[in-house]
């Protein structure tokens, strides 16, 4: 196969035999390793000509240096806030990237920018003309027209600026370029040679015009005839411009190698990894030599990773062009920890304090476990102990390892909080022996805080963490990590822009979807599509040509082509394969083979999880049938294997800070507050006066439960203010029901909270006790009350257990609140003098529900006799918890 660079090089060296003022000008820099390989394949061993990139080439003939990223937004903004109405940096950022993205394409345009943002300012008037307003706008189109005002002047402050200091941006250097083309030509006695373009900028092409026309300058054009003598290829709209108007003679060249045999095929693939999952099988089936002439092409540079960890073993050299993004390596989330600890810190207004979530993710990053692990779980457990959101930077500088105090300093500032960063990397890397890896990485994020150092102490106008966050994730966004290898050998994995010049015999090309390859409509830019198409800047549509041609392209040479589309219908693309595999199949004369590709799958059958009782099983439960909690049969009922992790094993929920109240801890306030509000009138009737006393009290004792806890001594806000209402509610509510209930008869507390046990004999002589803490038992007219308060929600039919409903009574989960208030009367009538109890729920969250009583065989007063058909119920299901041949099973609804 004869590549384009073989016959760019062999035409050279036919009509040049001194290189010593030859210059080779190309696309980008990818090309230039290749371009030397091919001299020297071709046998030469003289001078090679000098290889420039197209920016490098506008850099000397302009004579300006240029300035891209921060550097350049920083140095736009000190034009704007030359402005009347400048607004702060936060919202400049807002929408400098775009505009100067603007700015960029009118100057590569050579656009008259004058006449442009005067038409649009004059659209924007034309449109509201005759309303009421004084310029006929309302308040939306005078901010668009005040916005385009604004950028006309801005425009024009930006050159000045930049200049200035002799800097520009991409497109400002193509401008100057032009306008110093000529003394440049005079000053040089190069010739140049534009190699394997398509579309050039309209400063680009002036520029190359003016070479050729001086006999400075010749262009070597890599096409083809499949799409040059086809209007309606795409892929050949500029280079059929440029061939018509015989401007760039000789054109060469045409060739015909599109339609020479290829195999060509079209495999849809689900999902992102699924595609990195098929590069792998598809590697493991090439020939050592088939995979060293093999091009891997990411439509989706965001595929690097998944197909980095599917390549097989089989693949012995590799060269990556793309870098890896610093922003997915493990050290960039323990920086992002960093700067969300500072950006909230200042969210909270907190000034010496840090929010507990943020210092958690800190010190619980993976890639510190190692020296961080003892201090972390410690911390963690004062935090949770404490119900701890904040924490102060003096406790944690008295718990935290030397080596990573600085990284919790009270910083004031973002410059000092960069700065502080810089010097802990250095702390870091000279105390801790690191792996080469985890240097490169600490070099490469203190490069970025350098920078930030250098923007910040350059420019002030970053006050707080939030803007700081910002400039750092975009500064992330951009930076890689290059991988080292040799360019010229082995498998090739490359983006779509490095593929440009070169050519492979076999090529695998990913995420062919539309709206990945080619973008379609996207594009980042605040002038109208009309507009940039009256003024010749280049549209959607220019760019779908240039995609086109990068797709045709690649394909022109090579002997096999492997396209991969997502056939997910979730995310970009949608699963529709890319136009230009549509037209490709349907216009192209090669026979496609189209195939589609399911992930292996194997259904895994899961046994039911079912539990043994063995020995020490059974010793376990016969240490819980000491004390049997009223709600632990109730958590049998509804869920054995849960019965089993909490009361057998001894599992419990993982505690954690709660900065909202929960519902366990919400129903612990009230019953708190009730219980300290009653217990002065424990023993006695209510009456009127007695209820104003506790109404009285209510708030200040409710409010202290609230902050002992929950607020731990901060002040309510959020959620938490809405729950202390719906807590107030709930009191009110049982001071309320109490009261009507003191007027209709006499009410007295008997005992709040009542520990009580009481030992009971099953059928099968095995003996064991129950024990808990009844809410209330109070006296209503000379009736024995056994009162539990719910703050849930429950059925009151679930409370009447009939006489044919008797023996689903420790079977039916539907009964477990029955079963409860059963067991605390069965232990009051056994602890007390009383021979006969009502029980019932005092629903809190229901306002206009009142007790509802227990009723057990149509009777609601239980005493000795009448509560031992129900027991020996709930006897059978602690006797079926002890049977051995029932395992604990999860129970299907």
């Amino acid at each position: 196969m004869q590549t384009f660079l073989n016959q760019v090089v062999t035409d050279l060296l036919g009509k040049e035999k001194d290189f010593s003022n030859i210059t080779l000008v190309v696309p980008g820099n990818r090309p230039k390793a290749f371009i030397r390989k091919t001299f020297v394949e071709a046998g030469y061993k003289g001078i090679l000509p000098v290889t420039l990139s197209v920016e490098e080439l506008l850099k000397q003939v302009s004579g300006l240096q240029l300035i891209t990223g921060l550097q350049l937004w920083f140095k736009v903004f000190n034009a704007y806030r030359e402005l009347e109405d400048a607004k702060s940096l936060d919202d400049f950022l807002k929408f400098a990237p775009t505009l100067l993205k603007d700015f960029d394409d009118i100057d590569s345009s050579l656009t008259d920018a004058d006449a442009l943002f005067n038409a649009l300012i004059s659209e924007e008037r034309i449109k509201k003309w005759g309303q009421s307003l004084e310029i006929g706008m309302n308040e939306v189109m005078q901010n668009h027209i005040g916005f385009w005002t604004m950028a006309k002047v801005l425009y024009h402050k930006t050159h000045t600026h930049l200049l200035n200091e002799k800097l520009a941006h991409r497109g400002l250097l193509s401008r100057k370029a032009v306008e110093n083309l000529e003394q440049f030509l005079q000053s040089t006695k190069h010739k140049f040679y534009f190699v394997g373009f398509n579309a050039f900028t309209n400063a680009e092409r002036t520029i190359v015009e003016t070479m050729i026309s001086e006999s400075k300058a010749e262009c070597y054009w890599d096409s083809d005839s499949y799409y040059m003598n086809d209007n309606a290829q795409e892929a050949g709209l500029f280079l059929r411009k440029y061939k018509k108007e015989n401007i760039f003679k000789p054109f060469n060249w045409v060739n015909n190698h599109f339609e020479e045999s290829k195999k060509i095929e079209m495999i849809s693939v689900p999902k992102q990894v699924g595609q990195a999952k098929y590069i792998g099988q598809k590697l493991k089936e090439l020939s050592k030599e088939e995979r060293e002439q093999t091009a891997i092409v990411l439509g989706d540079e965001q595929l690097l990773p998944a197909v980095l960890s599917s390549l097989p073993t089989e693949v012995e050299k590799l060269n990556i062009t793309m870098g890896l993004p610093l922003k997915s390596v493990p050290l960039a989330y323990f920086f992002k920890s960093l700067f969300g600890l500072y950006y909230n810190r200042e969210k909270f207004n907190n000034e010496n304090k840090f929010y507990y979530k943020d210092v958690l993710n800190v010190l619980g990053n993976p890639s510190f476990k190692k020296f961080l692990r003892a201090t972390s779980l410690k911390i963690q457990k004062e935090i949770i102990e404490e119900n701890k959101i904040f924490i102060s930077e003096e406790e944690l500088q008295t718990q935290i390892e030397e080596n990573f105090k600085p990284l919790f300093k009270n910083y004031k500032t973002p410059l000092s909080f960069v700065n502080g960063l810089i010097e802990w990397i250095n702390l870091f890397q000279n105390n801790f022996e690191l792996s080469d890896l985890e240097n490169e990485y600490f070099f490469r994020f203190r490069s970025i805080f350098q920078q930030l150092s250098e923007i910040l102490t350059a420019f002030n106008y970053v006050e707080d963490f939030k803007l700081l966050q910002q400039l750092y994730n975009q500064i992330l966004s951009t930076e890689t990590i290059a991988f080292l290898g040799e360019p010229l050998v082995g498998l090739q994995l490359l983006g779509v822009l490095e593929t440009r010049l070169l050519d492979f015999k076999h090529i695998i090309f990913t995420s062919v979807n539309e709206g990945v390859f080619p973008i379609g409509r996207q594009e980042n830019t605040f002038i109208p599509f009309e507009y940039r198409s009256k003024a010749k800047l280049n549209t959607f549509l220019e760019n779908d040509a240039i995609y086109a041609y990068h797709f045709y392209r690649l394909i022109q040479r090579c002997e096999s082509a492997t396209f991969l589309y997502n056939t997910d219908s979730e995310g970009i693309g949608r699963g529709e394969p890319s136009r230009f595999l549509l037209q490709l199949d349907m216009e192209s004369p090669h026979e496609i083979k189209k195939l589609i590709t399911t992930p292996e799958s194997t259904t895994l059958k899961y046994d039911e999880l079912s539990i043994t009782k063995n020995q020490k099983v059974i010793e376990k439960l016969e240490r819980w049938s000491e004390r049997i909690s009223p709600s632990s049969l109730g958590t049998y009922l509804w869920n054995p294997i849960e019965f089993y992790e909490r009361y057998v094993l001894g599992i419990r929920q993982d505690d954690e800070v709660e900065e909202i109240a929960g519902d366990q801890t919400l129903g612990s306030i009230v019953h708190n507050t009730i219980e300290q509000l009653y217990t002065p009138y424990i023993g006695r009737i209510l009456h009127k006066k007695d209820f104003e006393e506790i109404k009285n009290n209510a708030e200040n004792e409710l409010f202290k439960n609230f902050n002992d806890l929950l607020l731990k001594g901060k002040k309510a806000q959020g959620k938490n203010i809405l729950i202390l209402n719906v807590a107030r509610e709930m009191v009110n509510n049982v001071l309320d029901k109490d009261y009507f209930t003191a007027q209709q008869g006499e009410l007295a507390f008997i005992a709040l909270e009542k520990e009580c046990e009481a030992e009971m004999e099953l059928s099968n002589r095995r003996k064991i006790k129950f024990k808990g803490k009844i809410d209330r038992v109070d006296s209503f007219n000379g009736n024995i009350r056994v009162i539990d308060y719910k703050t849930g929600g429950f059925n009151a039919r679930d409370l009447n257990v009939k006489e044919t409903d008797l023996e689903k009574l420790g079977t039916d989960k539907k009964y477990a609140k029955a079963i409860q208030l059963l067991i605390y009367s069965y232990m009051y009538l056994n602890v007390s003098n009383y021979k006969e109890v009502s029980a019932g729920i005092f629903p809190l969250r229901f306002f206009s529900k009142n007790i509802e009583l227990l009723s057990v065989l149509d009777e609601e007063t239980l005493n000795q006799e009448n509560i031992l058909p129900a027991m020996q119920e709930i006897g059978y299901l602690i006797e079926e918890i002890f049977d051995e041949k029932i395992n604990f099973t999860v129970l299907e609804d």
